[in-house]
């Protein structure tokens, strides 16, 4: 059969027991709430961390891309309690993907020139991380909008023309619909802190 276990060693069993128990108890009641009161002229930096994994049918890893942007925010004007005006640029723009021999980078805020195709395109999240972008925080709706957001287009527009680039309509349009329609979500965070 098997020795009986000693009393000393249930104890010591029990204790570690509670002592984890009321540890965990413990984490909960210094649970605090994060408040970010805003002030004219404030600056933040944020950074954004994207990570996307693949993993092959056979369980290998496969390619990792992580995608990094750093904001910087600064806050224009401050209506307590009602909105928030703040100017965003980001200083930071990359995607690199690692596959299992080597590895791609691609910078958004400085462009590869080495193809001369590329001189007649832009790339929007290249045109967005040479920007200035302005939005508006309703605090009472909690909602973000993109306050320069014709000037944006115009711009777009008037780099695509001079450059000759082709579909200019096309591009605009996507442009539009995919990358300025969902440029809020790059601040929504404000959104979750500030009271």
């Amino acid at each position: 059969m098997g020795k009986p276990i000693s009393t000393t060693m249930k104890t010591i069993s029990v204790f570690f027991t509670l002592l984890f128990v009321f540890s965990g108890l413990s984490s909960f009641a210094q649970e605090q709430v994060i408040k970010l009161n805003l002030k004219e002229g404030y600056e933040c930096i944020y950074d954004l961390t994207e990570k996307k994994y693949v993993q092959k049918e056979n369980g290998e890893n496969g390619q990792t891309t992580v995608r990094e942007k750093q904001l910087k925010i600064i806050t224009v004007e401050v209506i307590p309690g009602i909105s928030i005006k703040v100017r965003v640029n980001i200083s930071e723009n990359y995607s690199e993907t690692n596959y299992k021999f080597w590895k791609q980078r691609v910078d958004y805020i400085f462009n590869d020139f080495r193809n001369i195709q590329h001189l007649a395109n832009v790339n929007p999240e290249s045109f967005l991380s040479s920007s200035n972008l302005i939005f508006q925080i309703d605090l009472i709706d909690r909602k973000i909008e993109l306050q320069n957001k014709a000037e944006l287009l115009e711009s777009y527009f008037e780099i695509l023309s001079k450059r000759n680039s082709d579909d200019i309509e096309k591009k605009i349009d996507i442009f539009n619909k995919i990358y300025l329609s969902r440029i809020e979500n790059l601040i929504e965070y404000l959104l979750w802190f500030h009271d």
